[in-house]
């Protein structure tokens, strides 16, 4: 089985679940990769496609809901780590 079939597996096993897609410092150079995790979230019904980077913080069309966080990850990361104990 290769990584994109275990791939289409993973998102077919979830696509009515509630389902986050973390797109973490994908510069705009990548757009194949942008492209390829919009698919995925538009493939779930609830998806939340968030999207952290530093000055490019773009996401390409999403039919889901679409957080786009500009700016440094970690103290983002430290809040959401603060809510969960």
């Amino acid at each position: 089985m290769t990584q994109l079939d275990e791939l289409a597996r993973l998102v077919q096993a979830h696509r009515n679940g509630r389902v986050a897609i973390l797109e973490l410092g994908v510069g705009l150079h990548n757009g194949v990769i942008k492209r390829m995790l919009a698919q995925i979230a538009n493939a779930c019904e609830h998806a939340t496609y968030i999207v952290f980077n530093y000055g490019q913080a773009m996401a390409p069309d999403a039919s889901c809901e679409t957080i786009l966080v500009d700016g440094d990850m970690a103290p983002a990361f430290e809040e959401i780590a603060r809510c969960h104990p």
